[in-house]
């Protein structure tokens, strides 16, 4: 895992893919193509969105980087204009951030 750009304020989720050995960045709520860019996202191989008034992130990013994996990690329902763009919906009431992160590196 190289590369992920978080989506939102979550502390422990960034601090779980930066023990991974992730290079994290994260955005603000609302980031723009010019944010994401910025981000790495070209580079990234993985979009976690953690609040899914942010789900409209996922479009823009896919723009840059159709083959980016997209996330959501959120207990809140995604949007529908969201669901083709999110690879995998994840409620943090189910996983914590170190097990999600556990799972999703043995899988990249």
């Amino acid at each position: 895992m190289s590369r992920v750009v978080l989506v939102g304020d979550h502390a422990a989720l960034a601090d779980a893919f930066a023990a991974a050995g992730a290079v994290v960045e994260t955005v603000a709520a609302g980031a723009d193509a010019t944010l994401l860019a910025a981000a790495g996202i070209a580079d990234a191989e993985l979009l976690v969105l953690t609040t899914m008034a942010d789900a409209t992130t996922a479009i823009v990013a896919r723009e840059l980087h159709p083959q980016l994996r997209v996330v959501a990690y959120s207990g809140e329902s995604l949007p529908p204009v969201a669901t083709t763009q999110v690879d995998l919906a994840v409620d943090p009431a189910l996983i914590s951030p170190d097990a999600f992160v556990a799972a999703w590196a043995d899988e990249a």
